[in-house]
């Protein structure tokens, strides 16, 4: 083995030029692998830190006649399953908590979440400092405690060791810190403080409040459809009990890595199957000069085995020049993949890191470094075995030293050089028309009309403590007063509030009969007056409402979506003036008096069915701002914080970003994917332009000789040039018409996996096939000019 591998080197070190395009052709393609399967690594097989994620799982509670399959869980409903389910060794449930840093200089807003007693136990992770709740903490009086992030600590604490027993004000309470959470312990994401949740008797009371999340972990030896079988009888049971609130609905349970990461984990896939691809193209690219090298070595060969040489002495040898071309590919890969890893967080808006789980661990580990080493012996198989099988062949001494095996080794005595040129076109086209329709999907993503103009727009958040906010005459004049002191800054040309995101309960149009209980309701919100002004949102019949409407004594008027109006009433201009019933209002009819445009979900440009309603009928402690200004959005945004700020000196702001960031940040991941794929193309365009390059050049080495004669007995230089393009243009024509239907195939499935986002589109097909053929005719022009300059008499003497 050493002896072959000295060997090796010695033939590598002979052609550095060849020896180096080799290497950085599997670099690339081992590298595209590696960064790939890092983001595999860190956000589908471990998206987040704790052990055996496999047994923990998501509970939800279903209502297929309503349609919803993940709904939340009510108090009631979630400890009779901890107390009755026996397939869980911990069943924990958690619901968002609305968390205000007060006390200090600069007020700060929290994620917060209150969680049950069981909650840390089930994600099997133990406090760095301190202890986790008990379930005497679970009650009104026991719950002034608080478990900090390690982060939180960090940054507001100086990492303080003594911080166990001290208290912090929140929301205008002192709650005292028992716990501080390691590094890794991010769940739910980005959050900062966790407090016990209420469920006192009050909790108990209600089964219809629906705003819990459950996890649970499985108890050993019990399996996922034990767990679903036996939590289907415990509804099965509810809903007999309580036919009212539990009648027609079941269970469902999903692991924990099932339900996280959906869209990301398609995207990082699709990725991952280019990348393949990438790394097949050069390995075709690799083993097309590998075999360059055997062919020119037939007398080595023929001597070789008529010194006694076997088969698998001159296999082992040359698998063994292609590992070591493969093992520095994959050195080369890896620190390709560890400079990309290293730059990419500067890549990512800031807000991704809190939406999907594992990016902030992405990272070239032990398991990557696996999965290199692994992909090199692959590579090294991919590339060494038709060399291998073409340098064992039998060749007679005599034969190969008299022809100096410039006949045996023509190219067209060899078709499968050209057969692996063919593949690599295929390939290269493949990629291509995946990246020119990603591409061409994101464009489209971001003229495409969102319902609102998110130029020029400032939004931010704000959220009031029940604390001081209890009567909801407060709430009301707080954001109608933050609304008009907004509105009154230089810059600002519109400002309103929105809160109270929600799905209508027994929405109704009066006159009408009831609609399907499977439909589901369009969505509501809250708003000022002049919010859908400061949105961009357009008024298409009607009038928006107004600070009119508002105020002690808010009107039962609203503003539908035209997706609402068609729905229920066939037009916009037969809605105007209906009227509908929404339970849980203080007014039981409404009556509309406007149509607004639909807003759109931006990536499966879904219209949103909504209904805006005054604020006012129902004030809100959560609110987002919306801000319409002349100039710069950022540049106005102190001034609004000291706005609010002048109302309440405790309020924090949050989420303050402009529009045009938000979107930013939303389509980062798709923005990102369509780069990739970009550079993927671009690699694969590039080694099948070297492959078409190296094939016709090395064909025009061989018959050197046969030019020669064509030339001296007459041929035209004009007439050679379109015989050695034509034969390239021969081998790039069978690879378009295979990469063609393969990439008409990849189109449905790259469709399928993402949510039909990518539609099929001939001119991206036309478009680069036309390129490539032209690629392939530069590529095969070069050596063909060449081959027009040869001197006669110079290829008569040719060896």
């Amino acid at each position: 083995m050493l002896r072959n591998l000295r060997y090796a080197l010695r033939q590598h070190t002979r052609a550095p030029a060849v020896t180096a395009v080799a290497v950085v052709a599997l670099g690339l393609g081992i590298g595209a692998n590696s960064v790939c399967f890092t983001f595999i690594n860190s956000l589908l097989l471990h998206p987040l830190p704790f052990r055996d994620l496999g047994s923990l799982v998501r509970v939800w509670q279903t209502y297929p006649q309503r349609g919803f399959t993940h709904d939340m869980v009510s108090a009631p409903d979630f400890l009779d399953w901890r107390e009755q389910a026996r397939s869980f060794a911990h069943l924990a449930a958690f619901s968002g908590w609305d968390a205000n840093l007060t006390g200090v200089d600069e007020p700060e807003r929290l994620e917060g979440f209150a969680v049950s007693a069981d909650f840390f136990p089930a994600l099997g992770m133990p406090p760095l400092l301190g202890r986790t709740f008990t379930r005497a903490e679970e009650q009104p009086g026991n719950n002034q405690v608080v478990i900090l992030s390690h982060g939180f600590w960090q940054r507001r604490f100086a990492s303080d060791p003594q911080i166990i027993g001290r208290t912090i004000s929140l929301n205008g309470l002192h709650y005292a810190v028992v716990a501080v959470m390691p590094p890794d312990f991010d769940f739910p994401l980005s959050t900062d403080v966790w407090c016990p949740l209420l469920l006192g008797p009050e909790q108990r009371a209600v089964r219809e409040a629906r705003y819990l999340f459950v996890l649970g972990r499985l108890a050993p030896g019990h399996t996922l459809d034990q767990a679903r079988a036996e939590m289907d009888s415990i509804a099965a049971g509810l809903a007999s009990q309580y036919p009212r609130t539990n009648g027609g609905r079941g269970v469902r349970i999903q692991t924990i890595r099932s339900v996280i990461n959906q869209v990301t984990d398609r995207f990082t896939m699709v990725l991952m199957a280019a990348a393949g691809f990438v790394l097949l193209l050069a390995c075709a690219n690799v083993a097309n000069i590998q075999l360059s090298r055997v062919l020119s070595r037939q007398k080595e060969m023929a001597l070789r085995a008529t010194l006694g040489a076997g088969r698998w002495h001159v296999i082992r040898q040359m698998m063994t020049e292609s590992a070591l071309l493969a093992g520095a590919g994959a050195v080369a890969g890896l620190l390709l993949a560890s400079w990309d890893i290293s730059i990419f967080p500067a890549t990512i808006p800031p807000e991704v890191f809190k939406w999907v789980p594992g990016m902030k661990h992405v990272k070239v580990d032990g398991t990557v470094l696996a999965f290199s080493a692994g992909l090199a012996l692959l590579t090294a198989i991919l590339c060494g075995i038709a060399p291998a099988l073409q340098a064992c062949r039998r060749v007679d001494l005599g034969e190969a030293l008299k022809e100096g095996g410039r006949i045996a080794a023509g190219g067209e005595r060899h078709p499968l050089r050209k057969a692996l040129v063919a593949a690599e076109v295929a390939l290269a086209l493949l990629l291509l028309v995946a990246a020119g329709l990603m591409v061409k999907t994101f464009r489209g993503m971001m003229v495409f009309d969102l319902g609102y103009q998110p130029r020029h727009l400032l939004t931010l958040s704000t959220s009031l403590p029940a604390a001081h906010y209890g009567n909801p005459a407060r709430v009301r004049a707080f954001y109608e007063q933050s609304v008009e002191h907004i509105g009154r800054l230089p810059q600002v040309i519109a400002a309103g509030s929105s809160g109270g995101d929600a799905m209508l309960s027994d929405f109704r149009v009066v006159g009408q009969p009831p609609r399907e209980a499977r439909e589901a309701p369009p969505g509501m919100q809250l708003v000022t007056g002049d919010y859908l002004t400061a949105m961009g949102i357009p008024i298409l019949a009607g009038r928006a409402i107004t600070s009119a409407d508002g105020g002690a004594a808010p009107k039962p008027v609203a503003v539908i979506s035209d997706s609402v109006a068609r729905r229920y009433w066939g037009s916009t201009a037969r809605a105007l003036g209906g009227r509908f019933e929404a339970r849980g209002y203080q007014f039981p009819v409404f009556t509309v008096v406007g149509v607004s445009g639909d807003l759109k979900e931006w990536f499966s440009k879904e219209r949103q069915s909504t209904i805006y309603l005054p604020c006012a009928l129902m004030p809100q402690f959560n609110a987002s701002f919306a801000i319409r200004t002349r100039g710069n959005p950022a540049d106005v945004a102190p001034a609004v914080r000291e706005a609010i700020h002048k109302l309440d000196r405790e309020q924090p702001v949050y989420d303050l970003t402009t529009g045009e960031k938000f979107l930013d940040a939303q389509t980062s991941g798709v923005r990102a994917a369509a780069g990739m794929m970009s550079v993927f193309a671009a690699i694969a365009l590039l080694l099948a332009v070297t492959g078409i390059y190296g094939v016709v050049s090395y064909a025009v080495a061989q018959r050197t000789h046969e030019i020669g004669i064509r030339l001296a007995l007459g041929a035209q230089p004009a007439g050679v040039l379109r015989m050695v393009i034509l034969q390239a243009l021969r081998i790039a024509a069978a690879g378009l018409a295979i990469g063609l239907v393969a990439a008409f195939l990849l189109t449905h499935a790259m469709a399928s996996a993402l949510y039909g986002v990518i539609s099929l589109d001939v001119f991206t097909f036309a478009g680069f096939a036309v390129l490539l053929a032209a690629a392939a005719g530069f590529a095969a022009w070069l050596p063909a000019r060449r081959a027009t300059r040869i001197d006669p008499m110079q290829a008569l003497r040719y060896e």
